[in-house]
């Protein structure tokens, strides 16, 4: 049967700014719906997930990443989020705030105005913002960092249930970090183990725990200062990389075939032994003949661990993960402090702990059930990706709303007719965030307050803002300060968003028959 071309559907509408209109409308949809986990005072969303879970979060990727949206717009402003928390883990329901308040203001405006002008000048507005940001960043102080930190997880899980997330991420990202060139890689060098049990026993092993068990039942289990050799090899039979046939012509000659095998796996045991390595770690099996050759020589086996478990320990250890045991040689081993068979919770793991100056560390997350557990794992990759901001760039903005307001402030200083009226609705929309704060925070009159606090900051200077939980104009340095990577992000982030959708006049849905 002759397969149908796909056919291409064209979205029209006589009003030319129709296309515009229904993405501020679908915009303000999702702000409405996550505007309420803004804050330290932010409230819960229970999400009935895609594969019929339940999770209750207040971080806003995670629970629009789980919302089945068929609006182009909204799907470009929910990438938005995943992007913000990807780059920064921190300002991902700012950031989607923000754009969509932008896109509202910005679209009746489009009867006089055409979309590309009004890129232009929005363009004009974010490089004010960014460099406004930059004039009133500070410099972070040492004592600062754990403040920063645990400011940003706040309104998570971690925090109402008081656990050390903020003190974990910033020990973790102080060990990884390279001291060579400042690398700090945190997807590559941070495993995380989840773990039930209790919130307490959550810790940092400098070092990495695998979830192995040993395999032969007497190899050692406690080794003290151990000499950690890491194979990308089979310690097997060496087969042929294609199909292999072999013809025995006397009785004899299979019985030799099975003793060159054994030879080799003999002499392959021999490159070990003389290396002086207490353990022996491979990606890939380990034959019966091998491990008790092994055990004799008092050496432990791991086997078919991941490639990237491998690639931490030799970090973690020092050691050279080598594919050619003829190349092995002491220089290639790695060294721990202990390793130890042990048993967490219901699983058994092999710990390597102790380790000197560890580029990856493993993380143990304790928690009562599998969902708070999850929970807790992204509260905790949030604030090690806001540690590893102030890390490598340690300047700060005052928050609660009051870097936004002095932004707003800044943009009314423009004498071009046009550029007014879009530089006036950019700080409406900046204004949108301290005025969410006052509201989550359930005191005063939103209105009221913000009229406040921009008399305030034309006085008194632009580090005045809304303290979340009281309500109250206060001196932002004093409470919260964020990563100026954080907000710069955000606000990037979030007017190019708006460009991109401003700059939208059709829609185009193609469908096969």
């Amino acid at each position: 049967m002759q397969q149908q071309a796909p056919k291409a559907y064209i979205i029209v509408s006589n009003d030319k700014n129709e296309i515009q209109k229904t993405s501020a409308y679908t915009a303000k949809t999702l702000s409405s719906i996550i505007k309420t986990c803004l804050g330290p005072r932010a409230m819960q969303k229970m999400v009935l997930t895609k594969i019929n879970s339940i999770e209750m979060s207040n971080d806003g990727n995670s629970i629009l990443r789980e919302m089945d949206v068929n609006h182009p717009s909204a799907r470009c402003l929910i990438e938005l989020s995943r992007t913000q928390d990807e780059e920064c883990g921190d300002g991902t329901t700012s950031v989607l705030i923000f754009a969509s308040e932008l896109l509202n203001q910005i679209v009746p405006h489009l009867k006089t105005l055409h979309p590309i002008k009004v890129c232009n000048i929005l363009r004009k507005a974010k490089d004010i913002c960014i460099n406004h940001l930059n004039t009133i960043a500070m410099e972070a102080a040492e004592s600062d960092l754990i403040n920063i930190v645990t400011s940003s997880v706040a309104t998570k899980l971690c925090c109402v249930l008081k656990l050390p997330i903020p003190e974990l991420a910033l020990r973790s990202v102080q060990l990884i970090k390279s001291s060579i060139d400042g690398r700090i890689d945190v997807k590559n060098d941070i495993k995380i183990e989840k773990i039930l049990g209790n919130f307490d026993e959550c810790e940092i092993i400098e070092g990495i725990i695998l979830e192995k068990e040993i395999i032969h039942s007497q190899m050692r289990r406690s080794i003290e200062n151990p000499k950690i050799l890491i194979l990308d090899m089979p310690l097997e039979y060496r087969k042929g990389e294609s199909v292999t046939n072999m013809e025995f012509s006397n009785k004899n000659d299979f019985t030799r075939a099975l003793e060159i095998e054994e030879e080799q796996i003999h002499k392959m045991c021999g490159y070990i032994v003389d290396t002086g390595a207490d353990i022996v770690i491979t990606e890939k099996g380990i034959s019966d003949l091998a491990l008790s050759i092994l055990y004799e020589k008092q050496i432990t086996a791991i086997r078919r661990i991941k490639k990237s478990d491998s690639n931490r320990i030799s970090k973690a250890t020092g050691a050279t993960v080598l594919n050619r045991l003829e190349d092995a040689s002491p220089k290639h081993l790695g060294e721990a402090g202990m390793f130890e068979y042990v048993k967490i919770g219901k699983e058994y793991f092999c710990k390597l702990s102790k380790c000197k100056n560890p580029k990856a560390i493993s993380v143990i997350l304790r928690g009562p059930t599998r969902d708070v557990l999850t929970e807790i794992e992204r509260n905790f990759m949030d604030a090690v990706k806001v540690a590893r901001n102030v890390l490598l760039n340690p300047k700060l903005v005052p928050g609660g709303g009051a870097s936004e307001m002095s932004m707003a402030l800044k943009l009314n200083n423009s004498n071009d007719k046009e550029e007014k009226i879009i530089f006036r609705e950019c700080g409406v929309a900046l204004k949108v965030i301290p005025s969410i704060l006052s509201t989550n925070s359930g005191n005063g009159i939103c209105l009221d307050v913000i009229n406040e606090l921009e008399k305030k900051q034309n006085k008194d200077g632009p580090y005045f803002g809304i303290n979340g939980i009281t309500g109250e104009i206060s001196d932002m340095k004093n409470i919260v300060l964020e990563p100026l990577v954080v907000k710069t992000q955000c606000i990037k982030s979030g007017f190019e968003a708006v460009m991109q959708i401003l700059r939208v006049d059709g829609i185009i849905e193609s469908k096969s028959k």
